[in-house]
């Protein structure tokens, strides 16, 4: 099953206050993977734009 990018997305910002509520010095691995996980999820929305966008358009440049 696939998780869409509004998902994870949805994830990393649920991970991110989990890692608040940590005991201090347990929070920057949870922040880390936070970051890599929204990161990650804006990167797959650009891809998936720019392949939208491209598919709606015709066939590239």
């Amino acid at each position: 099953m696939a998780i869409s990018t509004r998902e994870l997305y949805e994830f990393a910002i649920e991970l991110r206050q989990l890692a608040y509520a940590m005991p201090a010095g347990h929070e920057d691995p949870l922040i880390r993977l936070s970051e890599r996980m929204s990161w990650r999820s804006q990167q797959e929305g650009a891809e998936d734009e720019m392949r939208s966008t491209r598919h709606a358009g015709g066939h590239g440049m």
